[in-house]
């Protein structure tokens, strides 16, 4: 859990993205530990993510499901559940909300808030 806070460490963060990531860590544990680095890259810098992901975000859960490894379909409670409590609200729910958040650069626009 804090190895992936620790490799943003070295980034300058804004004050919105060190909130994020100090609050993501409550539940950080019901994702896997291969994936946190990636959902956070998405939401501090906006970086793209595959398919799994995509679906995720895009609140299209059959398509997530069909796209996810092994690892990923047993955490699939746990990405629900990160999705909904943790992620910004305007970086998720449909294709559009998530390209939007990939093209804003995610948090490091000072000006979105959750």
């Amino acid at each position: 859990m804090s190895d992936t806070a620790d490799a943003f460490k070295a980034h300058d963060l804004n004050p919105q993205q060190q909130q994020w990531l100090a609050e993501m860590r409550s539940l950080f544990h019901t994702i896997p530990e291969r994936m946190r680095e990636r959902i956070a890259a998405y939401v501090l810098y906006g970086a793209r993510v595959g398919s799994f992901l995509q679906a995720a975000l895009a609140d299209e859960f059959s398509n997530a499901v069909c796209c996810a490894d092994d690892e990923n379909l047993a955490a699939i409670t746990g990405w629900a559940k990160f999705i909904h409590n943790v992620i910004p609200g305007q970086s998720h729910g449909s294709r559009a909300a998530v390209a939007a958040w990939i093209r804003q650069s995610g948090l490091s626009t000072p000006a979105v808030t959750q």
